[in-house]
């Protein structure tokens, strides 16, 4: 799969780390970890245009497990002792939020594949309506993401420059906190990675924004669509197409 790992953290030095405190320790896993929680931290605010960044990832125990296995907390807990991530204290009812410690937050991104068993459970299309499970799946069928490749750390540079073209990278801060602008940069920088992450990883969409109207004479649903078939591909910054 193609993670999205934060390039201020020293891999290095984690990895000598683990090999001395996990039997058969794999990176793979630890990368698994912090890409989970920068790719869970940015997400569109109920449209396309207000991108939310959140300190914080909430990821449940299921997450790690079906990804992993059960010995995930001991990477974890490595990540916390090394101070590279913290966690929020349990709240009955929610996950537990994972987050990166402010000197690794805001990283620049490095883009790297990595090997993970449970990936293949993530690796799905997405139908979101009856309409596009019964009409767009022969169309879905030929689009097989490992048909695609691109160059990600030549995409990740032009995405830099787009996005911190004046130079506003490391992020401005007041009080601590990135100032309005430069965290707006950040969070499109980042979730445009996402969108790039979640493509090449197989997760993807097909619509033709439709509307439904029931037929009064057979009682059955009729579909009215715009035409325009959308697909996550349609969606990517114009850097990465």
């Amino acid at each position: 799969m193609m993670a999205l790992l934060p390039s201020s953290v020293n891999y290095e030095h984690i990895e000598n780390s683990g090999k001395e405190k996990i039997e058969k320790f794999d990176m793979n896993i630890i990368k698994f970890i912090l890409h989970s929680i920068v790719f869970k931290s940015v997400a569109f605010k109920g449209n396309t245009v207000v991108i939310n960044y959140f300190d914080q990832s909430y990821l449940s125990r299921d997450y790690w497990v079906e990804a992993i296995d059960t010995g995930y907390s001991k990477y974890i807990n490595l990540l916390r002792d090394e101070k590279i991530i913290y966690r929020t204290p349990y709240q009955e009812n929610k996950c537990f939020g994972y987050g990166l410690i402010v000197p690794y937050r805001y990283s620049r991104i490095n883009v790297e594949m990595i090997q993970i068993k449970g990936i293949h459970e993530y690796q799905n299309k997405k139908f979101n309506s009856s309409y596009t499970k019964k009409y767009e799946k022969p169309l879905s069928d030929f689009f097989v993401n490992t048909d695609f490749a691109i160059d990600s750390d030549k995409t990740e540079a032009d995405l830099f420059d787009r996005y911190f073209e004046l130079a506003n990278y490391p992020l401005k801060k007041s009080h601590g906190k990135p100032i309005a602008s430069n965290l707006k940069s950040y969070s499109s920088y980042l979730i445009a990675l996402k969108k790039m992450a979640q493509f090449m990883n197989g997760e993807y969409i097909f619509s033709r924004s439709t509307a439904s109207l029931n037929n009064k004479k057979t009682g059955k649903r009729n579909y009215k669509t715009k035409g325009r078939l959308y697909t996550s591909f349609s969606f990517l910054n114009k850097e990465i197409r």
